[in-house]
């Protein structure tokens, strides 16, 4: 049997797991395993793995939680991974706790383009950046962990006469946006819906994993048949407040946005009344979608390598329970 066949789930009974629920226990154990036969020879899915110490799957990434889409449609139990709609039903029904985690349920993707949109400013910090870099002749790259050294700060303020946030707009935009990964599924959102607008949430359970190694971690993410697309909202900034009553039941995410705390006008901070959580905004490029532990949404993040014990996986029934030996 080669590891892209099926495999039953063995060592459990279905009807003792009970969704919604965080993946764990003999069940949890047992989806992981078959995870890892399958793609266990990845980096970015064999740095997750079943705790027995907890009884939990810990860590999550959006490649992980695709994967284990695949593992649960296999078995054909009427069990998925939670979509941002799920988790929102879930938080007003109280049926789990989310402190100390974060829970990662989809991918956004615009094609609006920095390289295209970028202002003769930027272009020409982005090309004294580069310039200045190479005749340095750094044996080091100056910047680790997000974070760049601060002799050479100093100097590249100094020798392009810029400010040290508008150095750090271009460093930020200068990152991977995971651009390989945006126009394969672009183009496979532009075959079904060739009018569709590319500013769109995907939830991961519509998603599955393709091997290309031509892919920064080996994989890539190929729409299902039943794909759902979910048009972004159109909010005017990349990040604002939100209430949990002012949230689409179909996609989970906020109507609306408050914009900042501070009124501009009288300076004085904005009563955000029950806008209680924060939803930042991904500008381009693909991202995943996170709910942390203080319930806020970040859909910013393009690191889709990243991941923490305080990852866990949200399981979620479709249909009643079944007994598949």
């Amino acid at each position: 049997m080669s590891k892209e066949e099926y495999k039953p789930l063995q060592g459990f009974d279905a009807r003792a797991v009970q969704p919604p629920s965080f993946l764990g226990g003999p069940f949890g154990e047992e989806v992981n395993k078959e995870v890892q036969r399958i793609y266990g020879k990845y980096d970015v899915i064999n740095k997750i793995n079943y705790n027995p110490k907890t009884g939990f799957v810990e860590g999550s990434n959006p490649y992980y939680v695709v994967a284990v889409n695949k593992v649960l449609r296999k078995n054909n139990l009427g069990i998925r991974t939670a979509t941002q709609a799920d988790l929102e039903r879930i938080l007003k029904s109280r049926e789990m706790n989310f402190e100390r985690t974060y829970v990662e349920t989809a991918i956004g993707l615009k094609e609006q383009d920095y390289l295209e949109t970028r202002t003769d400013k930027q272009k020409k910090l982005e090309e004294g950046f580069i310039e200045f870099h190479n005749e340095m002749k750094l044996e080091k790259d100056p910047i680790k962990n997000g974070k760049m050294n601060s002799a050479y700060h100093m100097n590249l303020i100094y020798n392009l006469d810029v400010k040290p946030d508008e150095i750090n707009y271009v460093l930020e935009n200068l990152e991977d946006h995971n651009s390989y990964l945006t126009e394969i599924l672009m183009n496979q959102v532009k075959l079904v819906k060739p009018n569709q607008k590319i500013d769109l949430m995907i939830p991961l359970k519509c998603l599955e994993l393709e091997k290309d190694k031509n892919a920064k971690y080996g994989l890539v993410f190929k729409l299902r048949d039943e794909s759902e697309l979910f048009e972004l909202p159109p909010f005017e900034e990349n990040y604002g407040y939100f209430s949990s009553n002012d949230v689409d039941k179909t996609t989970g995410l906020p109507k609306q946005l408050q914009s900042a705390r501070i009124d501009k006008t009288t300076g004085l901070p904005k009563p955000l009344g029950d806008r209680n959580r924060i939803f930042y905004i991904n500008d381009f490029g693909l991202s995943v979608l996170k709910m942390d532990g203080g319930l806020h949404l970040n859909l910013k993040r393009h690191n889709l390598n990243n991941s923490n014990s305080w990852g866990k996986i949200v399981l979620i029934r479709d249909k009643g329970p079944t007994n598949k030996k």
